[in-house]
């Protein structure tokens, strides 16, 4: 207390407001564990049924439209679960998730066929909150629930990432408001963030901190492990920074301590809390703009007993409901998987060629080239692929390919292991095999063997070795509620040394073994989009678009795809375009919002007025009809991007004319509300509009502005007549990214770390660029290099830049050799050594030879200066000569330059005067 009031002596009612407000409150978090705060399941068609009775009845309704045959061994199942679910206090638990996932299908927003380990529950199956068939799949209720270990269950769903907010509103009407809320998440301070943060507070600058944290390593590291020698995210530099700058160290000190902190809240992406009764009486809430979020994180709220349900939102079921629209309304067919199985040659064989662009969990290059090499023939060989790769074990990798090819070469340690790993051709894939080979071998019950897969998954060495001996000889497993009897192993007629040996298998398999209820179902929805990429690509892949329109970048990657598979992609139009992406004769009309600067609201509106009174005829037509839509700038796109080229004028002329149009317009507006008729009103019906009228823009310039509206360049590519005839690039932007999934399963790109450090060469043109001077007065340049495929960040240090600033501030074509540096976290970037023109075949064809009307003399102190000009030569061809004069060894030479040139561009002559100084540079006439 003495401390306490030491420490606020400035401020002592501090102290006494603290005592106070504590005193009122009563003990507040003392929750009673063993009250049920799951709400009680009803509707209407429920009756009086309990709830126990009413899940029972959908459940063999369900089954009934499940199963053609229901076999003893479904019924057993079927009745088994039931008891345990009712058991473990459960039936409500399971209603509640079927009524949500039963209304998001009746409201037509697309649900997951399942994910996490529910999926291995017959009675979810029955009645509909999974998709997947789990006696097909091999799947174990236990994995889900058991007595052994009673724990909350956790359903995740996934819904369409546009509508999933339409479920959470359906669970907060049904209810209560005061009974639902979503949950808070802290962010912690990351080791780059947190010496950042500690930087700015202590007024270092911006680029001094930055530099600073550019060796940390990306991902889960600690400060004290960068800088602690022979650990394995040792960085040199940053320990010598710590150890010779001593404002550094004193930052990166303090850091150290703040490290792992939580530093700001925000809304947890899939968590909701319903509650029997107002969440405030078991858990503090708190809001956050206007959403209210409880104050506990999830793992507090699951100590609290409360009951968590995780509404995941998936991009790929928004991509797939997308494309089942397009394919109804261009084609008229209606996909639906369950007619259709999944069994189909060809999607397997589309799989195996690598060819998995927008497939989802495929995309990434790593994952393409291991399907290539899997050849996987059935849905099994997928889903085990997808299972290894991700954590994978990738040195049983090997094995399981090697397997696949011989299946009659696979040993099997123990004939009962050959049933449960025969699909996995001997290797350990998935948790549920480790609990089947727990089972079989040793004879634990699935409930025991969950915990033994539990244990493994922690790690903890010594509870693995207690585990052993009841894994060989038998005992009590600790952690067993039930405190069952298991007999072990070599009671169970295992010998010894095969059931230590195979222990010591699951040990290494289990810390990467995957949830394979979880992969299946995930499998089903590669499936499913591969099926879609097969048989109808076009439509698939502007379905991904439109579901990712205002990323002008991920536009530009599906459309430079389509176009690579012999897809047109039409410009914009105002009178065919329609708000998406969307499919004209089997071509891809570019879509209206994809254009910078134009609202989505401006669109709906000039969309609304074209649907009811017809096409637009001009300018004048659109800005009369749409005026309260349009404003200059959007018209400025428009026009850029080519979407009023149906006008029949050139961009050019629209550019020159559209101000003035738009002015007339809105003047002429004014005046009719005015009342000001003129006299001839009656007899003009409509004053003319002028034009400046105006050639079209060469076609650099007209590419340039569609790529500044449109983030890409569609009526041609700057690059179009570039051809790299020789193959010596071995480079291009589109390797930079693989596409990997985030732990919800929506794709995301990442960059392909084996690419750093790598010098490649590559044709480009500079898409923008701007010089910097270092602190020693150097020229450097920064900027972006674009070719086909994409685009990429450059700098081009000093001793470079003297070299090829000619080339690199031109607009010419360039075959460029650099480093790649992907050490800077925001984006990857290019290190240029060299440039050089790309001369294209068409090109060297000589211009007409112009007869040289003279000499271009320069005047070369040092061989740089040669260098320089030499380059500038190259990008203005003509007939005139040019020689130099050097000095070697103190006598003056002349020496013509293989180059000629055009000596009327003035452009020529001012960078020749730049690089030498006027004096240096004379043109005399013959």
């Amino acid at each position: 207390g003495d401390e306490m009031a030491k420490l606020f002596d400035w401020c002592p009612e501090a102290i006494a407001s603290t005592r106070e407000i504590a005193d009122k409150v009563e003990d507040y978090f003392i929750v009673k564990r063993d009250e049920n705060i799951i709400p009680i399941y009803s509707n209407e068609e429920m009756g009086c049924r309990t709830e126990q009775q009413y899940l029972s009845d959908l459940a063999w309704e369900g089954l009934r439209k499940r199963y053609s045959k229901i076999t003893p061994e479904i019924e057993e199942r079927m009745r088994y679960e039931l008891g345990i679910i009712h058991d473990c206090g459960y039936d409500g638990y399971f209603l509640i998730v079927w009524d949500y996932v039963n209304a998001a299908r009746k409201m037509g927003i697309p649900v997951g066929p399942g994910r996490g380990s529910g999926c291995g529950s017959i009675v979810a199956y029955s009645i509909g909150i999974t998709d997947i068939d789990p006696l097909k799949f091999n799947l174990l209720f236990e994995r889900f629930l058991n007595k052994e270990r009673v724990t909350m269950p956790d359903f995740d769903v996934d819904f369409c990432y546009v509508r999933r907010q339409e479920v959470i509103d359906y669970c907060i009407k049904k209810y209560g408001k005061d009974n639902v809320s979503q949950i808070i998440a802290y962010s912690t301070m990351s080791a780059k963030a947190v010496v950042k943060d500690v930087a700015r507070v202590m007024d270092v600058s911006y680029n001094d901190a930055n530099a600073w944290v550019k060796d940390i390593p990306v991902g889960k590291v600690l400060l004290p492990q960068v800088l602690a020698q022979g650990a394995e995210n040792y960085r040199a530099d940053f320990k010598k920074l710590y150890d010779e700058n001593a404002q550094a160290r004193e930052v990166i000190d303090m850091a150290i301590k703040l490290e792992g902190m939580p530093r700001q809240t925000s809304m947890h992406a899939a968590g909701v809390v319903i509650c029997r009764e107002p969440i405030v009486n078991y858990c503090a809430l708190s809001r956050n703009g206007p959403i209210v979020t409880t104050q506990f994180d999830k793992n507090m709220l699951e100590e609290l007993g409360l009951l968590k349900m995780d509404f995941l939102g998936l991009k790929t079921l928004t991509d797939i409901d997308e494309a089942y629209k397009l394919i109804k309304a261009d084609k008229g067919v209606d996909i639906d998987f369950d007619k259709l199985g999944y069994e189909d040659k060809k999607v397997f064989e589309l799989i195996a060629s690598g060819d998995c662009e927008a497939v989802f969990q495929l995309e990434s290059g790593g994952m393409k080239r291991f399907m290539a090499q899997l050849q996987p023939e059935n849905l099994e060989d997928v889903t085990a692929g997808i299972s290894m790769f991700r954590p994978g074990p990738m040195q049983f990798i090997d094995m399981f390919v090697n397997g696949k090819r011989h299946p009659e070469k696979v040993v099997y340690d123990h004939p009962l292991l050959e049933d449960i790993l025969k699909t996995t051709y001997g290797c350990i894939v998935y948790q549920e095999q480790v609990m089947q080979i727990a089972q079989k071998i040793a004879g634990f019950s699935f409930g025991g063997a969950d915990i033994m897969r539990r244990a493994m998954s922690k790690k903890k060495k010594e509870i693995l070795e207690i585990m052993r001996g009841v894994f060989l000889d038998g005992g009590v497993l600790e952690g067993d509620a039930t405190q069952k009897m298991n007999i072990g192993a070599v009671a169970n007629g295992v010998d010894r040394a095969v059931a230590n040996h195979l222990f010591d298998q699951i040990m290494k398999f289990a810390e990467y073994a995957f949830n394979k209820s979880h992969a299946a179902a995930y499998t089903v929805l590669t499936y499913q989009t591969a099926y879609l990429k097969l048989y109808y690509p076009t439509h698939y892949i502007v379905a991904v678009v439109n579901n990712r329109i205002t990323n002008a970048d991920e536009v530009k990657h599906y459309m430079n795809y389509l176009r690579e598979t012999g897809v047109k992609i039409l410009p914009p139009d105002i009178n065919h375009s329609k708000k998406l992406f969307s499919i004209e004769n089997n071509d891809v009309r570019y879509g209206l919002m994809g254009i910078k600067n134009v609202g989505e609201q401006a669109i709906e509106g000039i969309l609304a007025e074209r649907e009811l009174n017809g096409e637009f005829h001009d300018i004048k037509d659109l800005a009369e009809r749409c005026a309260g839509q349009l404003n200059k700038r959007m018209l400025e796109s428009l026009i850029k991007g080519g979407a009023l080229d149906c006008f029949g004028k050139t961009r050019a002329t629209l550019i020159a004319s559209y101000e003035r149009i738009m002015d007339t317009v809105s003047s002429e507006k004014r005046n009719k509300v005015l009342g000001q008729l003129s006299l001839f009103d009656e007899l003009i019906s409509d004053s003319q509009i002028s034009y400046t009228e105006s050639g079209e823009y060469p076609k650099r310039m007209q590419l340039a502005f569609e790529k500044e509206v449109l983030g890409m360049y569609i009526s041609g590519h700057p690059l179009d007549d570039f051809i790299d005839d020789k193959n010596e690039f071995d480079f291009d932007t589109g390797m930079l990214y693989d596409e990997t999934a985030d732990e919800f399963g929506n794709s995301e790109m990442t960059v392909d770390e084996s690419l750093n450090g790598k010098t490649v060469h590559f044709g480009c043109i500079v898409s923008s660029m701007e010089k910097k001077l270092t602190k020693k007065q150097q020229k450097f340049a920064v900027g972006k290099l674009e070719d086909k495929r994409g685009s990429i960040a450059f700098t081009m240090y000093s001793r470079a830049y003297d070299r090829f600033s000619a080339l690199i501030e031109s607009d010419a074509p360039l075959k460029v050799t650099g480093k790649i540096d992907l050490s800077d976290e925001s984006e990857p970037k290019l290190v240029v050594e060299t440039v050089e023109l790309w001369q294209n075949a068409q090109q060297n064809v000589a211009p007409p030879q112009k007869k040289a009307d003279g000499i271009l003399y320069v005047l070369l102190q040092n061989a740089l200066q040669k260098e320089q000009v030499t380059e500038t030569l190259r990008l203005y061809e003509g007939a005139t000569p040019c020689q130099a004069q050097i000095k070697i060894n103190g006598v003056s030479k002349l020496v013509e330059f293989p180059q000629r040139v055009d000596a009327s561009n003035p452009e020529l002559m001012d960078r020749l005067c730049e690089l030498l100084g006027r004096g240096s540079v004379k043109f005399v006439k013959k």
